[in-house]
């Protein structure tokens, strides 16, 4: 789960996980966190906003060097949207239903990135 970052509590364990299974090609679904007692859902645009945040700090360009998501938006609902692309597109994307996921992909099989660019023609 990406988390919110809060005074006293920042955890960025969750890119060392992206950041584990990029690395042996394997894909990361990421939950997004939802603070319910002050009504609060992560976007995936504030997701990728943090996961940018770490690489700047660490020196990085994993997620922003070219890797591939998917943006997952209020699946199974009647407003459900899936979208994909590099993150510069996802950070411009209109994701306006809840609850809202992110992947990072790893190695992509043939069917995959058939579907990748019907997803990005979307």
């Amino acid at each position: 789960t990406i988390v919110y970052p809060q005074e006293n509590y920042a955890p960025e364990s969750f890119y060392d996980t992206i950041v584990k299974n990029k690395s042996v090609g394997l894909h990361t679904l990421c939950l997004l966190d939802i603070q319910a007692e002050r009504g609060r859902m992560m976007t995936i645009k504030e997701a990728l906003q943090i996961l940018q945040g770490i690489e700047q700090r660490r020196g990085k360009k994993l997620l922003f060097n070219g890797a591939k998501l998917v943006g997952l938006c209020g699946l199974g609902g009647e407003n459900e949207l899936i979208a994909a692309g590099r993150a510069a597109r996802l950070l411009d994307f209109a994701f306006e239903g809840f609850p809202q996921s992110l992947i990072v992909c790893g190695e992509l099989t043939e069917k995959e990135v058939e579907a990748m660019k019907a997803l990005c023609e979307s």
